[in-house]
This record gives C-alpha cells, sequence and structure tokens, in this order.
C-alpha cells in the first residue's frame, strides 16, 4: 500500500507546472497574476533584488503575470502569458507587450527550465521575440512543465 502512495505522490509533482521568476538585477519586484475564468490562481509574489521564487501552478492553469518595481504603482505592463498542459500535454508561453510596450522593467524572457529553449521576449526591448500586435505569431511550444522568466531593466541583466 506504500509503494502505491509514493508512486500516486510522485506522479502528481511531476505534473505541477511552474514558472520560476529570476531578478537579475538590483530591484524587488512584485508578480501579480490573473488568469482565465474558473481557474484558481497566486496571490501576488514578491520576488527580492537578485532573488528567485518558484510559484507552482495548477496542471491547465492559463493566464498572465506581470512584475512591478517595488514602490511603483500597481499596473499591468509586459506580460508573461502561459496556458500549461494544453492539447497533448503541450504548454503554450509567450511574452507580451501588448498591454503596455514601453515597460521596460519587469518581465523579459520566458523559456522551458529544462532545455532553454524556445525563449520568447528579449534581453533589451523592443525585441522581435514578443508579441507586440494581436495577430503577431510569437507564441512558443514545449513539453516541459517548468518554465524561467527573468526579471530586470532595459539596461540589461546585473544593471
Amino acid at each position: 500500500m506504500k509503494s502505491i502512495l509514493l508512486v500516486t505522490g510522485a506522479a502528481t509533482l511531476a505534473s505541477a507546472a511552474s514558472v520560476t521568476f529570476v531578478s537579475q538585477d538590483n530591484l524587488g519586484r512584485t508578480v501579480n497574476f490573473t488568469r482565465n475564468p474558473g481557474i484558481a490562481t497566486p496571490g501576488p509574489v514578491h520576488v527580492p533584488a537578485g532573488g528567485r521564487v518558484r510559484v507552482e501552478f495548477q496542471h491547465n492553469w492559463e493566464g498572465n503575470g506581470f512584475a512591478v518595481v517595488d514602490g511603483r504603482p500597481v499596473k499591468p505592463g509586459m506580460l508573461m502569458e502561459v496556458s500549461f498542459n494544453q492539447g497533448g500535454g503541450i504548454t503554450y508561453f509567450d511574452v507580451s507587450a501588448i498591454v503596455d510596450p514601453n515597460d521596460h522593467d519587469g518581465v523579459h524572457l520566458m523559456y522551458p527550465a529544462g532545455s532553454g529553449t524556445p525563449n520568447s521576449g528579449g534581453v533589451i526591448f523592443p525585441c522581435d521575440n514578443a508579441y507586440y500586435q494581436p495577430d503577431d505569431r510569437q507564441t512558443k511550444a514545449t513539453y516541459e512543465q517548468d518554465l524561467i522568466v527573468t526579471l530586470h531593466t532595459n539596461r540589461g541583466p546585473g544593471r
């Protein structure tokens, strides 16, 4: 009986989806999430300057998040968008500038944690690897369920 519970527990952990937010500069930020209706979502998460914070999501979570530098007003900016475990177990993701293409102090790159590729977004904005118009074809896909999102200013990591 114990082995069945252990296997079941391992399967549950393996199917969890996550995003690790990595601060690459000396600014703390709060990541705020919005989601598609009917899906539970985490509350705001603080990422300290130079820190890493892993956020777990339910298996099929769909939504987005935006980062706000400590002390600044909370308003959506550059978005990380994700749809975990869609048809065939594929996770779709992208960095979107549609809401505020002038937000250069938050979300920058998004990519699978294991392979590092494909990626969406850029180190410096504007870039040619993010959504700027509703018909842009920038959505990326992976079978991985753990993603990385980098946070920094438009001056680049470490500045």
